[in-house]
């Protein structure tokens, strides 16, 4: 297998485009210190925030300074994004720790062995049961079953 130069990679990464406009990468690089100025309790002034935004250069997707509307938004986004990877990053600790860390060996193949012979379930009202002797079908017709009675048709003394 070859060996991957991971700085390579990083490099290409950090060139290439993510997807996102400028100010959602900015929000997402500043989310620890934004979230503590953007709480439930201190709603910003989306207007003053796009205007600062405006002023230090950010844009949005089309190039253009953000709107009020869509520094909003683009912040919920980043909230939203963000919380996805906190919840799949705690289920993938939660599960590892019930399985126990690491992934798992893969499954042994159980060794064929000679299974003793089991009951057959029981049978049904209206069905006789499986053959089970080894007298031919066509040939021997073997002992009759057992007549087999479902409860409704047994008549009370």
């Amino acid at each position: 297998m070859a060996k991957v130069d991971f700085d390579a990679l990083k490099a290409a990464a950090a060139g290439g485009r993510s997807g996102h406009s400028p100010l959602y990468e900015d929000m997402w690089q500043e989310f620890a210190r934004l979230s503590k100025i953007f709480t439930p309790l201190r709603r910003p002034d989306w207007a003053q925030v796009a205007a600062a935004y405006a002023k230090a250069g950010a844009m949005d997707g089309d190039g253009k300074p953000p709107s009020d509307r869509v520094v909003q938004k683009t912040w919920w986004r980043v909230k939203r994004d963000k919380a996805a990877i906190a919840t799949t990053a705690s289920e993938t600790v939660a599960s590892s720790k019930k399985t126990g860390a690491g992934p798992k060996p893969p499954l042994a193949k159980p060794a064929l062995a000679q299974s003793a012979p089991t009951k057959s379930a029981p049978a049904r009202a209206g069905r006789q049961p499986a053959r089970t002797d080894n007298a031919s079908v066509a040939g021997d017709p073997g002992e009759p079953p057992e007549p087999t009675f479902a409860p409704s048709s047994l008549k009370k003394g």
